[in-house]
């Protein structure tokens, strides 16, 4: 029964921040657009900012005690305190100091640890360094790839397509991506200092979580527009017009950053007070419940779950896009035709194959207390290689992209002296 109420809980809470979430973003458009906002407007504005806030300050806690979680971490309650001293200004908001007093101090204690160890590849220091040396090469091939595709396609005005739109936006997010995990492997390994912060912990999480579940939902829509693209050309531009592709960009983003704050907020609300190494070479959630003294792991189970269906889900949508596009294409009376729409969507889909059951299979696998070489490499499949290989497979081998790349060389030559 505290599950449901839970739930009926998160829904109201989700409804009421789209509500005042779109009110912000109308009044940001406004004034984006050089339109002046008048005195009762600026006030809507800023008390759609503060139902906001309070909403979050006040929901989460709630949420999160009907699925039975009774300790939060201290910060939870100092926001809630520094909030409803906020949102008095605007309306008759009655804040129970001596509660939240109360509960500050008797929640104060419970979590101990303030850093955890990354587990590395191994313990010899020349494996460590081959390992620093292949990270590198990975990740400043990522790098030169998807800032030569963010590159292209911005400078192009022939790749002012929806197509070449979803591909730059790919791009950002493998960037961002491995950003967040390889280096700091690569560090770890060079100093042998395995040590994360907390705080650094819980920021590659909730990072690794958003940029995971935002890229999984765009290659979704990339695999629908390319439905679109081979089997209904005639309505392309009517079904995937500009606006509609900046709505499908900003949903991904959205939902994927909700998810993840919900999904990083009821991890580090458990206790953790030993031991402290995480078997990842970054900070993994599934893993972090091993470090638990917390024995409540709903809150987090229902995120996972919740995630793992919408991955699923999309994975579904994905393979039934290429499906239809692999039917049109065996109509096609041309061989050469069809090799070449064979040849480009296949690798499409072994990588988003790879991507999704590398990542399924880690959050599902049950927990162990030892180190398994098996777990850094599943890790990889999912953390690395996408971000790697997705500028070679849906980019560079693409003729148009090569075609843009050539006149932006040809540009840049005939500009030096």
């Amino acid at each position: 029964m505290e599950i449901i109420f839970g739930v009926l809980i998160l829904l109201e809470i989700s409804m009421g921040v789209l509500r005042n979430m779109f009110l912000i973003m109308v009044y940001v458009c406004l004034v984006s657009s050089s339109h002046k906002l008048t005195s009762s407007g600026l006030i809507l504005a800023h008390l759609a900012l503060a139902n906001t806030m309070t909403i979050l300050a006040k929901g989460i806690p709630e949420t999160l005690t009907a699925w039975g979680m009774r300790n939060f971490p201290a910060w939870v309650c100092t926001l809630e305190t520094l909030w409803n001293l906020y949102s008095s200004h605007f309306g008759d908001f009655v804040v129970d100091k001596a509660a939240v007093h109360d509960t500050s101090q008797t929640m104060s204690n419970i979590t101990t640890v303030t850093e955890f160890l990354l587990q590395g590849f191994s313990d010899i220091r020349e494996l460590q360094l081959i390992h620093a040396a292949l990270f590198l090469l990975v990740y400043l091939a990522a790098l030169m790839g998807n800032l030569l595709i963010i590159a292209v396609t911005t400078v192009d005005r022939h790749l002012h397509t929806p197509m070449y739109f979803f591909l730059k936006n790919l791009s950002v997010i493998d960037l961002g991506y491995i950003s967040v995990t390889v280096p700091k492997s690569i560090f770890n390994s060079l100093t042998n200092v395995n040590s994360i912060s907390l705080l650094g912990c819980a920021a590659q999480v909730f990072l690794v979580f958003s940029l995971a579940g935002t890229e999984m939902a765009l290659l979704t829509v990339m695999s629908h527009d390319r439905y679109v693209a081979i089997c209904r050309p005639l309505h392309y531009e009517i079904i995937m017009p500009h606006g509609a592709c900046v709505r499908m960009l900003a949903a991904s983003w959205f939902c994927s950053c909700s998810n993840a704050i919900m999904y990083t907020a009821s991890t580090f609300s458990l206790s953790f007070c030993g031991p402290i190494t995480v078997h990842q070479f970054f900070c993994d959630g599934p893993q972090l419940l091993r470090l638990s003294c917390s024995t409540d792991h709903v809150p987090e189970d229902v995120s996972l779950v919740i995630s793992l269906i919408l991955a699923f889900f999309c994975f579904m949508l994905i393979v039934g896009s290429y499906v239809r596009i692999f039917l049109a294409v065996l109509r096609v009376p041309s061989a050469e035709g069809r090799s070449k729409a064979f040849s480009t969507c296949v690798p499409h889909l072994v990588v988003v194959t790879l991507y999704v059951t590398s990542g399924i299979s880690a959050c599902l696998k049950p927990i162990s207390d030892s180190p398994s070489a098996l777990d850094l490499l599943v890790s990889v499949f999912y953390a690395v290689v996408p971000p790697t290989l997705n500028p070679l497979i849906y980019s560079l081998r693409n003729r148009d992209i090569k075609a843009a790349m050539g006149r932006l060389l040809w540009i840049m030559g005939s500009s030096d002296p």
